[in-house]
């Protein structure tokens, strides 16, 4: 059975957290800035639904309920079928929380608000000098299973609730009018919804790395530098689907799925997963992951990345533009953001291929690993490669391993 992205066997033993327990502000900053970006996102469609019901807008209102209430139905159930598997396991029974507590946060549609707020305090109790050692181990790796599954559930509210929202919203701009207040609403929907999906991205790759004790964290820079890329190159394919469909309507959902058994068969070939011990568990991770390769590319195969990456942003910047070019040709009224639209989108796209760049070649933790350890070797006088191995000096290929092997 699965808990997040762990089995239920590997809550037998707390092993795979940080030796040094780190739980650095930086960390508590992100944990509440995701729950931030989510409630924004969540209040600027509760107003939106009641802009629509108000301007009697039924169609639009039945949709925009819809994409709000069935992920977030998803999201508590799968949270709930979690917790239901914790409860199997009491060995950390006398750490866990009121449970009255969760009762009442999912049946308000809370779980990712209330798992990233137990994710910070048991954070925070591992950072408590006065407990003993084992208690702070046992808070810091809880603290680590409840980020994780926050990270994931994010990723699913994220490409089930937030990106179709920004989608149907744009569509509804572009083709029918709209009051100033409704509109207004609408357009800060569509901000936080792509700010929202960026952010689960990088949230996920921050998590993936701080519940690695063989992989350095990101640090702060980093992250922001991580989440301009993601931002950048998002925005442009979210701006292609939306125009699109403004002018072929009902077409862009076989477009979708066939982009999507693309992804699939993809992903379904190269990408190995470990934690699912079952085939049909793989199969339906790689179903729903390959439904966020139709947006945006999550890597989690070890090896090499520049093939990978340099395929998926080809193919995508290619369809973009392709997409974009029939709206241009087949729109019979060019409205006045015709320009901003193409340009912006290819300069967005390119801003966002340059942020990956510099994050992968300066900011990405290993990157400064290898730095730093050149600049100490380089202070150093020169011994033979075996002297140096025989004294526990510092492999290049085993700091650039971790590198290979883990997302983002």
């Amino acid at each position: 059975m699965m808990d997040g992205f762990r089995t239920t066997k590997d809550t037998d033993v707390v092993d795979s957290c940080s030796s040094t327990l780190d739980f650095a502000t930086a960390d508590k900053i992100t944990l509440v800035w995701g729950v931030v970006v989510v409630f924004l996102d969540m209040c600027s469609d509760a107003i939106l639904v009641y802009e629509h019901l108000v301007a009697g807008n039924t169609a639009y209102f039945g949709l925009t309920i819809t994409f709000i209430l069935l992920p977030s139905w998803i999201i508590t159930w799968v949270s709930l079928r979690w917790y239901i598997t914790e409860s199997h396991d009491p060995q950390y029974k006398e750490y866990r929380m009121n449970p009255w507590g969760m009762v009442v946060c999912h049946v308000f549609q809370l779980a990712i608000a209330y798992r990233s707020f137990r994710s910070l305090s048991y954070g925070l109790r591992s950072q408590d000098t006065k407990r003993r050692p084992e208690q702070r181990r046992t808070y810091y790796q809880l603290m680590l299973w409840e980020d994780n599954d926050a990270s994931v559930l994010r990723l699913i509210e994220a490409f089930l609730e937030a990106v179709p929202q920004v989608l149907l919203q744009a569509y509804i701009i572009n083709t029918s009018q709209q009051s100033q207040s409704t509109e207004l609403v609408q357009k800060v929907s569509i901000a936080f919804g792509t700010l929202s999906a960026a952010w689960a991205v990088v949230s996920y790759a921050r998590t993936v790395r701080l519940s690695r004790d063989d992989h350095l964290n990101l640090s702060w820079p980093a992250t922001v530098v991580c989440f301009l890329w993601r931002l950048h190159v998002l925005m442009p394919r979210l701006t292609a689907l939306a125009l699109f469909a403004a002018c072929f309507e009902w077409i862009l959902f076989p477009l979708c799925i066939c982009r999507w058994v693309l992804m699939f068969t993809w992903l379904a070939c190269t990408l190995h997963v470990s934690q699912f011990p079952q085939r049909k568990d793989k199969l339906l991770f790689k179903a729903a992951l390959a439904g966020i390769y139709v947006f945006c590319m999550v890597d989690l195969s070890p090896g090499s990345r520049r093939w990978r990456y340099t395929l998926f942003y080809s193919a995508t910047f290619v369809e973009n533009s392709l997409l974009l070019g029939l709206w241009f040709f087949f729109m019979q009224v060019k409205p006045w953001y015709t320009t901003l639209a193409l340009v912006g989108s290819f300069c967005s796209f390119c801003v966002g291929i340059a942020f990956m760049v510099v994050y992968y070649a300066f900011m990405h933790p290993n990157a400064t690993a290898v730095s730093r350890v050149a600049d100490s070797t380089s202070q150093r006088p020169k011994r033979t490669s075996d002297s140096s191995n025989s004294q526990g000096g510092v492999n290049k290929e085993e700091i650039t391993h971790g590198y290979k092997e883990t997302p983002v």
